[in-house]
């Protein structure tokens, strides 16, 4: 057995930023922090970001995956 301990909500995990939202029942992770880290070891700090092609409102959820939906790169 694991002995495990309560130290309260997490608020970065694996250089990820976390927010939990009870109410609504959500977790978001992102990894701002962690790409600042790396443009800034690179010294790519001024490099210009361009658009993915991602919708940045989409909501995944196992169940609405198909394999026809997975592309391979």
């Amino acid at each position: 057995m694991f002995k495990m301990s309560d130290l309260s909500s997490v608020f970065y995990y694996l250089d990820m930023k976390v927010k939990q939202n009870c109410t609504e029942h959500t977790i978001c992770l992102t990894q701002t922090a962690y790409i600042n880290k790396v443009l800034q070891t690179f010294q790519q700090l001024q490099a210009v970001s361009v658009n993915t092609f991602m919708n940045s409102d989409a909501v995944l959820m196992k169940e609405s995956i198909t394999q026809a939906d997975i592309t391979v790169i």
